[in-house]
């Protein structure tokens, strides 16, 4: 999410516009004034308004709005405190090699399946054979024989549906990681600052 400005003015005063967090970045430009030491403006692109806190009729509850930029009153003017030199890239690269797993396992689970289908068909059509063959002869041999071969089957079919199973799963799960981390939001910034309003 981004800071944006939402177009919409506040209906004390027209000159507020408030922000909102946004899906596009804005353009705003930091930079210092004449009058005070470690305290900026945060302006808007070109527009000549800039990040202030409007209080109207509510003073303990100010809220964040654009304001033309007009005189440097304390209340358009921000300091930063430097926390540290994250930039994020730790989450970025964690979560790109955790993706990279269950692609990778995925890619595995997916060759087993196509390994136990060939060696389904194989096995079925060998326990074909073999019924064929059986049927010829008579007797219980040949009756105990088609009973096995009617257990059998059914269990390696089962067993190849549990792989299928498994790896349905686990797509799923990276479909839904993927998901959400393309809804996250991860800062990129240079450094990670925590802003005061000086008043």
């Amino acid at each position: 999410m981004y800071l944006a400005d939402s177009g919409k003015p506040d209906p004390r005063d027209e000159k507020a516009i408030w922000t909102l967090c946004g899906r596009y970045p804005t353009t705003w430009k930091i930079y210092q004034g004449n009058e005070d030491y470690n305290m900026y403006i945060i302006e808007q692109g070109d527009s000549g308004r800039v990040v202030d806190l409007f209080s109207a009729t509510s003073p303990n509850n100010p809220k964040l709005c654009t304001y033309p930029k007009g005189d440097w009153v304390a209340w358009k003017r921000w300091r930063f405190e430097r926390l540290s030199d994250d930039t994020g890239e730790v989450e970025i690269q964690a979560r790109d090699q955790l993706i990279g797993e269950y692609r990778d396992q995925l890619a595995a689970k997916d060759a087993e399946v196509v390994r136990l289908q060939k060696q389904l068909e194989s096995q079925s059509q060998e326990l074909n054979q073999l019924k064929r063959e059986a049927t010829q002869t008579s007797g219980n041999r040949g009756s105990f024989e088609n009973r096995f071969f009617d257990l059998l089957l059914p269990e390696l079919r089962m067993a190849n549906r549990r792989y299928e199973d498994e790896t349905a799963a686990l797509r799923n799960r990276l479909d839904r990681f993927e998901h959400l981390a393309s809804q996250a939001s991860i800062p990129l910034l240079s450094f990670r600052f925590k802003i005061y309003c000086l008043r």
